[in-house]
C-alpha cells in the first residue's frame, strides 16, 4: 500500500510476488527452454541461469544497466569485426593481395547480377540510367 495505505512497500511486494508477472514469467520460461539445449544443461539449471542473468541486469539498475550492456556488446562486436578483418587479410596475403584477388573474381559474377549492372566485386555497378557519356 505504501504511502496511500497502511501497508509497507515490502508488504506490497510480498503480496504481488506469488502472482508475479505472467508476461515476464513466459519470457523466463521460454528463455530457459532456449538455453537448455544450446548449453547442454538441464531445464532447471537453465532456468536458474536465466533468472540470475535477468536479476543481474535488474540489480545493475534500469537505464544504467542498459547503457552498460549496450556498451559491452558494442565493444565485443567491434573487437570481433576488427579481429575478423585482420584474420581475413592475413589469410589472403595482405590488403593489396586480397583486393587484387577480389578484383580477379569479376568473371565469376552470376549472370543474373551482371544483367542488372554488376561489373565485379570492386567496381561500381552500371545501371540503365545515367551511364557515363550518355547524359
Amino acid at each position: 500500500m505504501g504511502p496511500r495505505g497502511k501497508g509497507s512497500d515490502r508488504e506490497d511486494a510480498l503480496g504481488v510476488f506469488p502472482a508475479g508477472d505472467p508476461h515476464g514469467n513466459l519470457y523466463v520460461y521460454r528463455g530457459a527452454e532456449f538455453i537448455a539445449p544450446i548449453f547442454h544443461i538441464s531445464y532447471d539449471a537453465a532456468l536458474y541461469l536465466f533468472v540470475a542473468i535477468v536479476a543481474a541486469y535488474v540489480i545493475a539498475g534500469g537505464i544504467k544497466g542498459v547503457m552498460l550492456t549496450d556498451a559491452l556488446q558494442g565493444t565485443i562486436m567491434l573487437v570481433g569485426m576488427v579481429g575478423l578483418l585482420i584474420f581475413t587479410y592475413a589469410k589472403l596475403g595482405g590488403i593489396t593481395a586480397a583486393h587484387q584477388a577480389l578484383t580477379g573474381l569479376a568473371d565469376r559474377v552470376p549472370p543474373a547480377l551482371a544483367a542488372i549492372g554488376h561489373q565485379g566485386w570492386t567496381s561500381m555497378p552500371v545501371f540503365g540510367w545515367a551511364r557515363p557519356g550518355t547524359a
